[in-house]
């Protein structure tokens, strides 16, 4: 959940684009590409909605 907040934080302070932070967070950051280094991230539906608003 930590990290879902300071994911939700960087969004707010512009740090990141919102679009991309968007569309990070609706894929789970898979186009990173970081499952080729054995990182898998899952965001559940809750966490995602607290995220993008």
């Amino acid at each position: 959940m930590q990290i879902a907040f300071a994911l939700s934080s960087l969004a707010e302070n512009f740090v990141v684009e919102k679009r991309l932070m968007a569309s990070l967070v609706r894929d789970n950051f898979s186009a990173l590409g970081l499952g080729d280094y054995g990182v898998e991230i899952n965001i559940d539906d809750l966490s995602k909605e607290d995220i993008l608003k």
